[in-house]
């Protein structure tokens, strides 16, 4: 389940805006706050797409390596997001 977490980590850092570029603050409580990015669905997709990328190049490179082990839990992270990329 960690690669879940990592991969809405992901997101969330998508929908992250820059506070110094003029951004829209919203008040929650005492607190402000930047208004978020809204992502589409293709904008998600493209980001689960390359997380998945970046396990299956972590496991060939684990592979060259010698370190099967880790490659094939890569590989296993990898296909757990492949059911949520678009085909």
């Amino acid at each position: 389940m960690s690669v879940l977490r990592t991969t809405l980590a992901a997101v969330a850092n998508a929908e992250a805006v820059d506070p110094g570029a003029g951004a829209l603050l919203v008040r929650a409580g005492l607190f402000g706050d930047v208004e978020r990015r809204t992502l589409g669905a293709d904008d998600v997709q493209a980001i689960v797409a390359a997380e998945r990328a970046e396990l299956v190049a972590a496991a060939r490179t684990l592979d060259e390596s010698g370190r099967t082990v880790e490659a094939g839990a890569c590989r296993i992270r990898a296909a757990i997001l492949e059911r949520y990329v678009a085909a």
